[in-house]
């Protein structure tokens, strides 16, 4: 697991490389795996960022679906549950589906997803 300092100096240069043109999905995904490697909460800038991730990149399932989990993860169900139902119109495999559909039935039922 990385510490809050490892993940703050890798977010910078990620930020940094997100404000390149043309911005790459990569760069978020690749935000995404730091933020899912910390075992600290991930801040207000961090999150930021992702969001801003996934207004850019709207057709990214993945990214999308990760970032959902992430904020349920921090109990913010509404800006979850309002990226999942967007990303379930999207197209995706079979196990990024399943996922979504997971996400979205934890929505119903009011359950916490595993990170």
């Amino acid at each position: 697991k990385l510490t809050s300092g490892q993940v703050s100096s890798v977010l910078e240069l990620l930020n940094t490389a997100a404000t390149q043109s043309p911005q790459l999905l990569e760069t978020y995904l690749l935000a995404l795996k730091v933020c899912e490697d910390t075992s600290d909460t991930p801040q207000p800038d961090d999150i930021a960022f992702l969001m801003r991730g996934v207004k850019a990149f709207p057709r990214s399932a993945e990214l999308a679906c990760r970032t959902a989990k992430i904020l349920m993860s921090l109990g913010r169900r509404d800006e979850a549950a309002t990226i999942v139902d967007n990303a379930t119109r999207l197209p995706a495999n079979g196990a990024l589906q399943s996922e979504l559909a997971k996400l979205q039935s934890e929505f119903v039922h009011g359950g916490e997803p595993s990170r």
